[in-house]
């Protein structure tokens, strides 16, 4: 299930952007003509991606929890993976609570430049944001109809009904046990082959994807905009340069090894802006190169993708310290505290889509004291950062992966 040949894909990646940027700049009317083409194919190979997850994950997550025999395990494990997650996000927080503030002082603002930004913003209708409340995002935790949740994509509560029958299934009496397992495990299979069919095509579907976005996006971002997104990034990355320790060590993995397990999930995360379609990369690397126990792998990726996003720990205090500095209005200590805190305490509600994080924040700037409207803004120059953040969390789901697989028996090497 190698992408593409990992080389070809990166430079896809490089040459669609280089390609649709000069095309938007220097010829509209080929351009135009590009994105014909571009944004359909790139289109049909995440549709492809995304048609494998969820039968790939309902079948690795049963027959992942039977071949771990001792229902304990499962609990511990879950709960090995809901305190890696954790620790991850406190650290990161940390870090960017004190990194951040130094590098937005820096930030001059243009009375002309952030008065057009606002403008921009309102007119767009971007801000107008449907917030769901905590206690619906809790009841849907246990799903009223499993095939709906399957059918929409809610990998959460699908995951919670998928265990809960994996564990159902594994008190069934020898007979019926295997063969019930022994479904999921052919469909499971069945799924890779698919799986590693539509990822030897990824370097037409991630260089179709490049040229769409570079198309689109074009130059206007400058000046204001132009450091917030540097800023952004420039943290998303020593965010994701930080993980690379933190695997080696927590996880025990060798430098090298861990870096070439990572390349294929995060050029399908940096082309997607999903980690949802990173996740077939993610459990073939943790198999083929990290050499994790598939079983394992099965447990905590999906899980991880479902309600771990790394990310917002860096992202939402650099989103308060940016629109506070837009706005002009106070934002100290306490309010960049706050932020943290409900960084680490509210992403497991973060629906797993772009820019996901920014659906959810709104009442949290209200409380602090930012304008709601301000969410707009945010959206509108998300693009480019989100393609980072997509990067860090893939990355953090491998580094919790081998964290929590630490110690536990090696999977024979794959040919």
């Amino acid at each position: 299930m190698k992408i593409g040949g990992g080389p070809a894909a990166i430079l896809s990646l490089v040459g669609g952007f280089a390609v649709g940027s000069l095309a938007s700049a220097y010829a509209p009317s080929f351009s135009a003509v590009l994105l014909t083409v571009s944004e359909p194919v790139g289109t049909l190979w995440v549709n492809a991606i995304r048609m494998t997850v969820v039968p790939l994950v309902i079948a690795l997550l049963v027959t992942g929890v039977d071949s771990l025999g001792d229902l304990r395990v499962v609990g511990r494990m879950g709960g090995r993976a809901l305190a890696t997650f954790v620790g991850l996000l406190a650290l990161m927080a940390l870090c960017s609570a004190i990194a951040s503030p130094p590098m937005f002082e820096r930030l001059q603002i243009d009375a002309v430049a952030a008065s057009t930004l606002r403008s921009q913003a309102a007119a767009s209708g971007a801000g107008t944001v449907v917030v769901p409340p905590f206690s619906t995002w809790l009841t849907s935790l246990i799903p009223v109809n499993p095939v709906a949740a399957a059918a929409d994509g809610a990998m959460l509560p699908l995951i919670v009904f998928t265990v809960a029958f994996a564990l159902a299934v594994s008190t069934l009496p020898a007979d019926s046990r295997a063969a019930v397992v022994g479904v999921f495990r052919g469909t499971g299979e069945a799924m890779l082959g698919v799986v590693r069919g539509v990822l030897w095509f990824s370097p037409v579907g991630i260089g179709a994807l490049a040229i769409t976005l570079g198309a689109k996006l074009g130059g206007e971002a400058a000046g204001l905009i132009g450091f917030y997104l540097v800023a952004q990034i420039a943290l998303l990355v020593a965010g994701i340069l930080l993980l690379y320790p933190i695997a080696i060590i927590g996880g025990r993995v060798a430098p090298g090894t861990f870096a070439r397990a990572m390349i294929p999930a995060q050029v399908v995360a940096m082309s997607t802006r999903s980690s949802l379609a990173s996740l077939p990369a993610l459990l073939d690397s943790a198999e083929r190169t990290l050499h994790v126990r598939r079983e394992v792998a099965a447990f905590v990726l999906p899980f991880g993708v479902a309600i771990f996003r790394l990310s917002g720990a860096i992202t939402w205090v650099t989103y308060g310290l940016f629109i506070s500095r837009l706005y002009d209005l106070p934002f100290g200590a306490l309010s960049i505290a706050t932020l943290s805190l409900a960084a680490v305490v509210m992403n497991f509600a973060v629906p797993g889509i772009p820019s996901g994080g920014l659906l959810i924040i709104t009442p949290i700037f209200v409380t602090l004291g930012l304008p709601p409207e301000a969410v707009g803004l945010l959206i509108a120059v998300d693009a480019i950062p989100d393609f980072f953040k997509t990067v860090l969390n893939v990355t953090a789901h491998m580094t919790a992966l081998v964290i929590v697989a630490r110690g536990s028996p090696p999977a024979t090497a794959a040919s």
